[in-house]
């Protein structure tokens, strides 16, 4: 008995540090496809954001918006700006390419998330000058998104400023944060994810 308990538990520890890393339900990676509903107030229509490379060195992606804006272009977010960055850069110009070192897109910066995930609160530059967002409460659950084509719910912090109305609601797939929504002079949520 001694024998087989030592050995159920070595099989349990070489699981344990074989196991990778849960990235959650999606990875971030060469293929996967973000949907956004966007509404600015005038039209609504879909922001789609095609990665096309997530690693150490950064991350790029192509973007396109459909009828009846129908703008496409390139985005690419160095590792700097992935880190340490609190500046979104959220207004994209048609056929536009896109280097970013100091502003990160649809992604926040690590910095930035952990400063609100222990602080409760950051300052952030949706574009229009810093602002200071504070965090509700902990971890919530219940985003709803379709994922392959199956709805899943996803955990999600929440973070607002009152006086100017802006909210950002954000979580963490494997070690990137992702915007799931914002609501700024327009509102863009997630809505759904297509990995290859």
């Amino acid at each position: 008995m001694k024998r087989f308990s030592i050995l159920l538990l070595f099989s349990f520890v070489l699981f344990a540090c074989g196991k990778k890393e849960s990235e959650g339900p999606f990875s971030i990676k060469k293929g996967t496809q973000l949907i956004y509903h966007v509404d600015n107030g005038e039209m609504q229509y879909q922001f789609i954001v095609d990665i096309q490379k997530a690693s150490e060195k950064g991350i790029e992606f192509n973007w396109k918006m459909t009828d009846p804006v129908n703008y496409s272009g390139k985005v690419s977010m160095t590792a700097s700006a992935l880190k340490n960055s609190n500046k979104l850069f959220n207004y994209f110009s048609n056929q536009s390419s896109e280097t970013l070192s100091d502003q990160t897109a649809v992604f926040i910066s690590n910095d930035l998330y952990d400063e609100f995930v222990k602080n409760e609160r950051a300052k952030i530059d949706f574009g229009t000058g810093e602002e200071i967002l504070i965090r509700r409460n902990e971890l919530f659950k219940g985003y709803k998104v379709m994922i392959n084509g199956k709805e899943t719910e996803l955990e999600f912090y929440d973070a607002n400023n009152v006086e100017t109305n802006h909210v950002l609601r954000f979580t963490k797939i494997g070690k990137y944060p992702l915007i799931l929504e914002m609501h700024i002079d327009f509102s863009i949520s997630l809505k759904e994810v297509k990995t290859k």
